[in-house]
């Protein structure tokens, strides 16, 4: 029997987001896919160094109160855990737990 894609892409990515997770984060998917490029293999977000929603802002097209609103999104899901540095936030990208369904 074949294996099923998304299962193949977990394993070998383990924060590859779940299909549901557009309808969770709403446009906050576009920061997480951002983050999954800047994180490292222990999840640390450009090595655990201090990262401004500045910089989200600008690399996305946004602006600041959005970034900073999509990160809390993230937060809040279960995606990402923040930790203020106050020079911005340390990140830690998560797997969440999800119910799943047969």
């Amino acid at each position: 029997m074949a294996t099923d894609i998304h299962e193949r892409s977990r394993n070998s990515w383990p924060f590859l987001p779940r299909a549901d997770v557009r309808l969770q984060v709403g446009q906050g998917i576009w920061l997480y896919l951002l983050l999954m490029e800047w994180t490292t293999p222990d999840g640390l977000v450009r090595s655990g160094a201090s990262v401004r929603a500045e910089e989200f802002a600008e690399v996305l097209g946004v602006g600041e109160r959005q970034a900073r609103r999509q990160l809390q999104q993230l937060r809040r899901a279960g995606y990402v855990e923040l930790q203020n540095t106050g020079r911005g936030f340390q990140i830690r990208l998560t797997t969440p737990v999800t119910s799943t369904s047969a």
